[in-house]
């Protein structure tokens, strides 16, 4: 079931990136000399292609995230940034969602519940453009096991500086 956790959290992940970069004849450039304190056990470091950074929990399945575009000729808003995010949770329902500041800048951020897959699925996502770079960081996972690491995130989202 946890290999089923991850392909779904992976899913999720090919979308958000698959859909930053449409209308882009290029491949997304990733953002560099970003600061962060990647998450400590038990989230361990998964090699992805569909994010800059992807930590999995051993103990949950559950997914901390981040992916950066800073390709010329892309400016998505927060809005559009946040529903592609969200585009693959089937019966997606918005928990909460407001704008807030985050690194010095107007930012999105949205608790959503649905399913991917018939597993039911809770995600926490950022949405946050700061010099012509956009970032969507990520928190997603089981409902069951989303309140029990979120403290993780919330740490993560802290640490994260973008330049």
């Amino acid at each position: 079931m946890r290999n089923h956790l991850e392909f779904v959290l992976y899913f999720s992940l090919f979308i958000v990136s698959g859909c930053i970069s449409i209308g882009v004849a290029q491949k997304p450039e990733a953002a560099k000399n970003l600061i962060f304190s990647a998450p400590p056990e038990p989230f361990f470091d998964h090699t992805s292609k569909t994010g800059d950074r992807v930590w999995i929990s051993k103990k949950t399945g559950n997914s901390i995230s981040y992916l950066s575009d800073c390709s010329v000729n892309t400016d998505p808003s927060l809005e559009l940034l946040e529903s592609e995010s969200l585009s693959g949770v089937e019966n997606l329902e918005i928990l909460e969602s407001h704008f807030r500041e985050f690194n010095h800048r107007k930012a999105k951020e949205t608790l959503a519940s649905g399913t991917i897959d018939g597993v039911p699925i809770k995600m926490n996502v950022i949405s946050l453009k700061k010099n012509s770079c956009s970032y969507t960081l990520l928190f997603a996972g089981k409902k069951e096991h989303f309140d029990s690491e979120i403290s993780f995130f919330n740490q993560f989202k802290e640490s994260f500086k973008a330049p």
